[in-house]
C-alpha cells in the first residue's frame, strides 16, 4: 500500500541500537545493575547536596556506603544448590570435593573464575563452564578428559587422554584392561601413533601385553608368550601392516619366535625359538616364513 501523500513509508523494523537495547533489558543480570547504577546515583546526588547544605561529608558518606552494601546483597542470587552435569559420578564427586565454600551463600560472595580454574586443574576435566540461574542453582557443565591409554612410568599407571594430558590415576593394571599400555619416555608425544598401531593390531589385540617406546623414537610391541615385534623409527605403521599381512597368509606370530625386527623393513630379520636346550637363531623373514 502506497502512502497518500506519494512519500515513503517508515520501516517497521527496529533500529539496530534498540535491538540490542531491548535483549540486553531481557537479562534479569542487566536489570539488577541497571537498578544498582539508577539507586547510587540518586544516592550520590542526594549525599553531594546534603554536604553542600550541612558542610559535613563523613555521615553522609557511611550512610551512602551501607545503603549500597544493601543494595548490592539484596539484588545478589542466593545459591542454594549446585549441580555438576556432563560427567560420571566418580569425577561429579572429585569436583565436588574442590568446592572452597558451602552453600547456601550469596553469589556476590562467590569467585566463579577461581572456582573455574579450580575444577580445571583437576585430572579427570579438560574444561568446565559456570551458569549462575535465576533459581539459586549454580550449573557446572563439566567436559572429561577420555582416557585412550596406560602410561606406565616411575610414578606408577595414568591415564593419558588422546593429547597426552594426564587423565587420571589407577593403582592396578587390572583396573583398565580395555585400554592399552604405554611404555618408556616420551610416551605422551607419541600417543596418536600408538593409537594407530593398536588400530592395525586389533585382530590380535588379546594377545598383546603392552607397546614400549624405545629412546623416544621407536615402538616395540610385546606379545604373549615373551614374543617382541620391533618396528623402524619412521613408517612404523606400514611396516606393522606388512607383518600382519604375513600372521594373516602364513601364520607368522603362531609360530616359535623370540622377535620379528623389522627396524630396517628392507631387511626384516625373525629370531626363532627352537628346541629346549638349542640355542636362538636368526634367520630372514622369507625363510621363516617359508618353513612348514
Amino acid at each position: 500500500m502506497q502512502p497518500l501523500n506519494g512519500g515513503t513509508m517508515p520501516d517497521p523494523t527496529p533500529s539496530r541500537l534498540r535491538y540490542r537495547l531491548h535483549r540486553l533489558w531481557l537479562s534479569p543480570a542487566f536489570r539488577r545493575l541497571a537498578c544498582i547504577v539508577l539507586v547510587s546515583a540518586v544516592a550520590g546526588l542526594f549525599a553531594a547536596n546534603y554536604a553542600r547544605n550541612s558542610g559535613s561529608t563523613g555521615p553522609v558518606a557511611g550512610a551512602v556506603s551501607a545503603v549500597l552494601e544493601s543494595i548490592v546483597h539484596v539484588s545478589a542470587v542466593r545459591v542454594v544448590e549446585m549441580r555438576v552435569t556432563g560427567v560420571d559420578p566418580e569425577v561429579a564427586a572429585r569436583v565436588e570435593e574442590v568446592v572452597p565454600f558451602r552453600l547456601p551463600a550469596s553469589s556476590s560472595e562467590l569467585d566463579l573464575g577461581a572456582l573455574r580454574m579450580r575444577i580445571e586443574a583437576l585430572d579427570s576435566v579438560s574444561s568446565a563452564s559456570l551458569f549462575l540461574r535465576a533459581n539459586g542453582i549454580l550449573d557446572v557443565l563439566v567436559v572429561g578428559r577420555v582416557p585412550v591409554a596406560v602410561w606406565r612410568n616411575e610414578f606408577g599407571l595414568n591415564l593419558i587422554d588422546e593429547d597426552g594430558v594426564r587423565a587420571g590415576v589407577i593403582s592396578s593394571r587390572n583396573e583398565r584392561r580395555d585400554l592399552p599400555l604405554l611404555i618408556g619416555e616420551g610416551v605422551p608425544a607419541a600417543v596418536s601413533e600408538a593409537r594407530q598401531l593398536g588400530w592395525h593390531t586389533r585382530r590380535i589385540a588379546d594377545r598383546i601385553l603392552g607397546f614400549r617406546r624405545v629412546g623416544e623414537r621407536r615402538w616395540d610391541i610385546f606379545l604373549d608368550g615373551g614374543q617382541t615385534i620391533m618396528l623402524p623409527e619412521s613408517n612404523a605403521a606400514d611396516a606393522l601392516k606388512r607383518i600382519m599381512e604375513l600372521h594373516e597368509t602364513d601364520q607368522l606370530l603362531d609360530r616359535k619366535l623370540l622377535f620379528v625386527d623389522f627396524r630396517i623393513p628392507e631387511r626384516p630379520v625373525l629370531r626363532l625359538r627352537l628346541g629346549a636346550g638349542d640355542a636362538a637363531e636368526p634367520v630372514s623373514a622369507s625363510r621363516a616364513v617359508g618353513e612348514t
